[in-house]
């Protein structure tokens, strides 16, 4: 599932997998090099079997580097059904999240990226939209 950089992609599919055991998440694959397809012919023969696979990249949201995805996946996985989950484009609210991350001790500097992929972000007609979760509107349990 293809998303930005502080929506929550990580946390999503983290959390993904602890509701849903039978699921295994790879978070930022770069899909793009011939060493993508390699890791996923490399775990398909381990046997890494499950319900969900769910495979995230921040490129993802440019339409070319998703088509060249979705085929990789397809000729590694032909049976596989890909689902398309996007975050919102909200270059606010990830900019919120890289703030908090940055006070936990994450020191990326990722603002310009999120600034330009917000630009290139191409959501399919197809794709389940999630909202982008901050600190403010997360509520507790």
């Amino acid at each position: 599932f293809p998303v930005t950089i502080g929506s929550g992609k990580t946390t999503w599919g983290s959390s993904f997998v602890k509701e849903n055991p039978n699921s295994f998440f790879i978070d930022d694959i770069p899909i793009v090099t011939k060493n993508a397809k390699e890791y996923l012919e490399k775990l398909k023969k381990e046997n890494i079997f499950c319900e969900n696979l769910l495979i995230s990249d921040v490129f993802f949201c440019q339409k070319e580097v998703r088509e060249k995805a979705t085929q990789v996946i397809k000729e590694v996985f032909q049976e596989s059904q890909i689902k398309l989950v996007f975050f919102e484009n909200n270059i606010e609210k990830c900019n919120k999240n890289v703030e908090q991350r940055t006070k936990l001790g994450d020191d990326r500097k990722v603002s310009e990226l999120i600034i330009s992929l917000s630009k290139k972000y191409s959501i399919p007609e197809d794709a389940e939209i999630i909202s982008i979760k901050t600190k403010q509107n997360i509520r507790p349990n």
